[in-house]
């Protein structure tokens, strides 16, 4: 797929299947909207409505920088190595998200083999910003932004170092999204 091909492909989505992607609820109107604004509109009305369905990492404490950096290798992973330049649509839609620079560096670390140093590259902003990962108040704060953006399910992926933890942040979220 190339840059073009994105937006036709949220529109076939949004008529077709409900939406799991790489979401930035601050931009998912600008860079998404349109596309699925258009999809939805030719949906069959005996699918219902559309469920936005997002699969954003979660981890919830106070040492963010830790948190933030279980999930590097697995964008830098997408970012850079699902895809020949020019056909990753994880990092055409970073770019679209604003991130076009981070995206050509990580592609290009990952595909020469440096996937340690792609993971470093990945930014910290673009990470935050499609991720509830953080103190609990930043995690409800982002949950506002997600639910602000249109998104009606979660199918969160806990990030913590422990099996324990992840359970717990799950609970948190539950007391959070009730």
């Amino acid at each position: 797929m190339n840059r073009q091909d994105a937006p036709r492909d949220d529109a076939h989505r949004s008529r077709a299947l409900p939406s799991r992607v790489f979401f930035h609820p601050e931009r998912a109107a600008e860079v998404r909207g349109p596309a699925l604004a258009e999809g939805s509109g030719r949906r069959d009305p005996a699918c219902g409505a559309l469920d936005v369905v997002v699969s954003p990492p979660l981890a919830i404490g106070e040492d963010v920088e830790d948190l933030i950096g279980l999930v590097r290798p697995q964008l830098a992973l997408y970012l850079g190595g699902m895809g020949a330049p020019g056909k990753n649509f994880h990092n055409d839609l970073a770019r679209r998200y604003g991130f076009g620079g981070a995206a050509a560096t990580v592609q290009e670390l990952y595909l020469s083999g440096r996937k340690d140093e792609a993971a470093a590259a990945v930014l910290a902003d673009l990470l935050r910003a499609t991720s509830l990962i953080g103190p609990a108040s930043y995690v409800a704060e982002r949950l506002a932004a997600f639910r602000a953006a249109g998104v009606t399910s979660l199918q969160v992926r806990p990030m913590a170092h422990h099996t324990a933890q992840r359970l717990a942040d799950v609970e948190k979220l539950g007391t959070m999204v009730c």
